[in-house]
């Protein structure tokens, strides 16, 4: 059984890639804000965005999924490793000084 979730055109579109773990199918999505994978259930179309804070660019729209490819759950682990390290980390808060009292 397929379907597909409607897409929100004002949403970014973003490459998902099929991991299949234990007979269980989950699509992965290359965050860049977080730098991290969200696991989304296997449908293209419109998500919540999964990012960890309000200051993601995905967090008031969302995105749009698009199956570009399958990958192994320790494919998925290496590619994320490979990007963090090439990827700077991006701070979007304000680093709070500390007080010496």
């Amino acid at each position: 059984m397929s379907f597909e979730i409607p897409a929100k055109p004002s949403a970014p579109t973003l490459p998902a890639y099929e991991v299949t773990r234990i007979r269980v199918v989950r699509w992965f999505v290359w965050c860049n804000h977080c730098r991290d994978w969200h696991v989304h259930g296997p449908a293209p179309g419109h998500r919540e965005a999964h990012c960890r804070g309000q200051e993601s660019p995905y967090y008031r729209t969302g995105y749009n999924l698009k199956l570009v490819g399958k990958m192994s759950q320790t494919q998925a682990r290496r590619e994320a490793e490979a990007r963090r390290k090439t990827m700077p980390l991006v701070i979007t808060r304000p680093i709070p000084k500390f007080k010496w009292h």
